[in-house]
């Protein structure tokens, strides 16, 4: 397989290629664990096709030249033209710092818990799709009624995991990706994004819609823990294990948006703007308990 110096070293999610090695070895070594493929140092490539079969968003890390055929996820001398990521069971590492030309994540409607949110921590500054609405989780939980209010923001700030609304790629210009340790997590608020796929902590909380509890909320993990993809967040542990959590979203005004799924009728007074009562909230604005809220 080449000459003395051939080797192929596989550590921590990353593989290292040097000195002469076949396409078939290198590829061959990419399975699902693997985030990166270093092939700075390895001789014998011209226009390689790198596999990313196991794990699209393989990071490949090449030297100038015509190395690899792949045309996007290749880095060469810390700048990337095209960085496109998505959902994956695979993690996401970083060993050296890049620019990306151009990045996007690409978030698909499957991937929104009940057709309504999902929570997202990417590795770039990113505007927002067309009509999408972002928030961030920075207020307390209310541990008696099990809600907590979020925050809207303009735009999805690198390695800060937000609730999103809207499908579609959350896209960036000349953006900078910084190192990425194995295992890296972040906290905004109560949301802790995660580049590690893996079982949610026990004690956390994880989006899921269920249509017997109350629709898409946050539920508590117990001893049966629900993956967390890379790319995602769970709400960390509380002081008192309320089964759920759902989110409320206000303004100055005092204008919230909450699901229709998400409303008991218990001591519940709902009326139309013009005055009119109502038996359950509509889709548009209603007035309950003397507030205005928007109903999705």
């Amino acid at each position: 397989m080449g000459d003395a110096a051939s080797s192929i070293h596989t550590e921590d999610g990353i593989v290292t290629v040097l000195g002469e090695n076949t396409l078939a070895d290198i590829n061959a070594a990419l399975t699902n664990t693997i985030a990166v493929v270093n092939i700075e140092k390895a001789s014998g490539l011209s226009n390689a096709a790198i596999s990313t079969a196991n794990n699209p968003n393989l990071l490949i890390y090449a030297k100038s030249g015509s190395q690899v055929s792949n045309t996007k996820n290749v880095i060469v001398d810390g700048s990337c033209s095209t960085l496109e990521l998505q959902k994956s069971s695979a993690n996401f590492i970083v060993p050296d710092g890049f620019t990306a030309t151009n990045a996007k994540y690409t978030l698909t409607s499957a991937e929104l818990a009940g057709g309504n949110f999902a929570t997202l921590m990417i590795p770039f500054a990113a505007t927002l799709p067309s009509g999408g609405t972002a928030y961030a989780l920075d207020q307390s939980v209310d541990l008696l009624d099990g809600n907590i209010r979020g925050t809207a923001v303009s735009s999805v700030a690198a390695n800060t995991p937000v609730l999103v609304t809207k499908a579609g790629d959350y896209s960036s210009s000349n953006a900078t990706i910084p190192v990425i340790a194995a295992g890296a997590t972040n906290e905004n608020g109560e949301l802790v994004g995660t580049y590690t796929a893996g079982p949610a902590p026990e004690g956390s909380y994880v989006l899921q819609n269920h249509t017997s509890g109350q629709g898409v909320a946050f539920y508590l993990v117990g001893s049966t823990q629900p993956t967390v993809n890379s790319f995602r967040a769970y709400i960390k542990q509380q002081a008192s294990n309320v089964k759920a959590i759902s989110v409320h979203f206000g303004d100055a005004d005092g204008i919230q948006a909450l699901d229709n799924g998400q409303w008991t009728m218990d001591n519940v007074e709902i009326f139309s703007l013009s005055g009119v009562r109502l038996k359950k909230p509509v889709k548009g604005v209603n007035i309950i308990n003397g507030k205005k809220v928007i109903i999705k």
